[in-house]
């Protein structure tokens, strides 16, 4: 099987499952799981230089308070299944030990089977830890100011002052 498609099966057959039964609906490579305030969304990410021998992918979190983004002027009308559309986000590698862009590789040399337990333990132990303090309006504005998101800091303070939770 190609490597690029081989993440495809891992999706398909390891982590949607995973997900599902953690409360997640799936979009192609994109999950989403509804929380009091909004959207908890994690993505998985090919790298644009895939091909059929080498491939790469990472995992993105993002966490959408409704009213932060209604407050910012970018609603999502449905259920959001992108982390560029989120108030917060944060790439899974840099909470890990050591934090750095983790990216996972499939080639002749690294086999998609050797990552099924790998990936969902990692899920569990770093992305959905994140996404429960996210839930917490403060955490979620240190999770905005670490990445510079003005206009996120600006709304979710807004909410914080503003609006009861």
């Amino acid at each position: 099987m190609e490597a690029s498609k081989e993440i495809d099966w891992l999706v398909g057959e390891v982590i949607a499952p995973f997900m599902k039964s953690h409360g997640f609906k799936r979009r192609r490579l994109a999950f989403s799981r509804p929380f009091q305030n909004g959207f908890d969304v994690l993505v998985l990410q090919k790298n644009s230089w895939n091909n059929k021998t080498d491939a790469r992918f990472t995992i993105n979190l993002g966490i959408y308070w409704s009213k932060a983004q209604e407050r910012i002027g970018q609603p999502v009308l449905a259920v959001p299944f992108s982390d560029n559309h989120c108030t917060v986000f944060e790439r899974i590698g840099f909470l890990m030990e050591p934090p750095e862009d983790k990216w996972w590789i499939i080639n002749k040399h690294h086999h998609v089977l050797e990552l099924t337990n790998e990936i969902t333990r990692t899920i569990a132990a770093h992305a959905f830890p994140w996404f429960e303090a996210g839930h917490d309006i403060n955490t979620s504005i240190s999770f905005a100011r670490k990445h510079r998101h003005t206009a996120s800091i600006r709304a979710l303070k807004w909410i914080k002052d503003e609006w009861v939770i």
